[in-house]
C-alpha cells in the first residue's frame, strides 16, 4: 500500500513516497497503540522525578541523596514500556525503526533515525556524563538490561549476581535506580519522537516537522 510522508524542515516542505504492506502497517499501528498507552502513565505525563546529589565531607566521606518515584509507579511505567523496549517484541523501538529505515532512502530522515538511536541507547547522554565504577559504565544499556532482567522483568539469578557485583561499590541501590531511570527517560524521549514519524506515515494530512533537529 502506497503512502506519502510529508516533511517540514524550516521553511522547506517536501514529500516522500513510501510503500508498506498490510502487516507492516498493522505493526506500526500496534506501535502507536503502545505509545498511546505509555503516554497515559503519570510518570510520562508529569516526568520522572529521578534525581541524585553527591556530597563530600571534610573527611572525604561521600554521601548520596536520591529522589525517586514510588515503586508502584515505577513498576506501572516499566509494564507500559515493556513492548516498546524488549527488542524481540514486534512493537519495539528497534524493530519499528529498522522497518522504517529499510524503506526510506532520504538522508535527512535517516539522520533523524540515527539521532533517535543515540538518544535511545544512552550514548547521547553519556557525552554529558559517564558514571564509571570499577571500569564499568553504570548509566549504560548493558547495566539497564541487567537490572530489568534481574529485578524487574525477570528474576534471572546469573544476571542478578552480575548486576550486584557491578554495583556493589555503590552502597545504595536507589542511586543505581536513579541513573537507570534517567536512561528510561531517554528511551521515552526517543520512542515518542519515533511515534511522530510513524503517525505521519499512517495518518494522511499530517506533517513530520524536523525543524528542531540539526539535519
Amino acid at each position: 500500500m502506497d503512502t506519502t510522508l510529508h516533511v517540514k524542515l524550516g521553511t522547506q516542505e517536501y514529500s516522500i513516497n513510501l510503500a508498506f504492506c498490510k502487516s507492516e502497517r498493522d505493526q506500526m499501528s500496534s506501535f502507536i497503540d503502545c505509545v498511546n498507552d505509555l503516554n497515559r502513565m503519570s510518570l510520562v505525563k508529569d516526568g520522572i522525578p529521578a534525581s541524585f546529589t553527591i556530597k563530600s565531607s571534610e573527611k572525604n566521606e561521600i554521601s548520596w541523596n536520591t529522589q525517586l518515584p514510588s515503586d508502584e509507579k515505577i513498576k506501572a511505567l516499566l509494564h507500559a514500556i515493556r513492548p516498546l523496549i524488549l527488542e524481540r517484541e514486534p512493537t519495539s523501538f528497534v524493530k519499528i525503526k529498522s522497518l522504517i529505515g529499510k524503506k526510506i532512502v532520504d538522508d535527512r530522515i535517516r539522520r533523524f533515525l540515527k539521532s533517535l538511536s543515540t538518544i535511545y541507547d544512552g550514548s547521547d547522554s553519556q557525552r554529558q556524563m559517564k558514571v564509571n565504577v570499577n571500569g564499568e559504565i553504570i548509566n549504560s544499556e548493558k547495566v539497564l538490561k541487567l537490572w530489568l532482567n534481574s529485578y524487574e522483568y525477570h528474576r534471572d539469578q546469573d544476571k542478578k549476581c552480575e548486576f550486584d557485583k557491578l554495583t556493589s561499590s555503590l552502597m545504595d541501590h536507589d542511586v543505581i535506580k536513579a541513573f537507570l531511570l534517567c536512561l528510561i527517560t531517554d528511551k521515552i524521549d526517543a520512542i515518542r519522537n519515533l511515534y511522530h514519524l510513524v503517525n505521519s506515515i499512517l495518518k494522511e494530512g499530517t506533517t513530520l516537522d524536523l525543524s528542531k533537529w540539526k539535519m
